[in-house]
């Protein structure tokens, strides 16, 4: 399904390595095809700063139809916000993602992270969520990364990844405790 969009973006850039933030922000329409007479399908914001290129905050909320199954179109609302402050050679992050719709589906995600970059090909990192879907019991997931940059457009990953999910609020997943293996290559 075709979808357009009208946006309208800018920022505020501060001096380099000055106490004083840069803001970046967008505003957006999308709508559906020409022929659709639906025209409308929803709006968008989002808004970041950066200070000193080291500590970032970032928001933003989409409203708009989405399309739930087979049955027709649900009314979603979606909003973040997450924080990042970086201290060489560590990145740390955490955040809050929140979904409600019509079709009674709300989600909300908290989420921590911290990556590790002892080397300049190397990244290592470790991230911690909480799902929670109303009316069911939590999903809580760990992962832990090791990964090696062997181009700028080729990596090798490890990842192990515990999840406990006995409502299956991220899907079909069941709870697991796994070890996998990425060899990616972007072109």
């Amino acid at each position: 399904q075709e979808q357009t969009a009208i946006e309208l973006n800018g920022s505020i850039v501060a001096p380099e390595k000055s106490a004083v933030p840069t803001h970046r922000y967008n505003f957006g329409l999308t709508r559906e095809n020409i022929n659709s007479d639906d025209k409308l399908k929803g709006y968008y914001a989002s808004y970041g700063m950066t200070l000193m290129e080291h500590y970032n905050l970032g928001v933003l909320y989409r409203h708009g139809r989405a399309k739930s199954g087979t049955t027709n179109d649900v009314d979603v609302s979606k909003f973040g916000i997450a924080g990042e402050i970086e201290i060489d050679p560590v990145i740390f992050t955490v955040g809050y993602f929140d979904s409600d719709s019509d079709s009674g589906r709300d989600l909300g995600n908290y989420l921590a992270e911290v990556l590790y970059m002892p080397l300049p090909k190397v990244i290592l990192g470790a991230r911690y969520d909480i799902v929670k879907e109303k009316g069911k019991e939590e999903a809580k997931a760990a992962t832990v990364t090791a990964r090696y940059n062997i181009l700028s457009n080729v990596f090798a990953q490890m990842e192990y990844r515990k999840l406990e999910d006995d409502s299956r609020v991220t899907g079909n997943n069941e709870d697991e405790n796994r070890v996998r293996l990425y060899l990616v290559a972007l072109f």
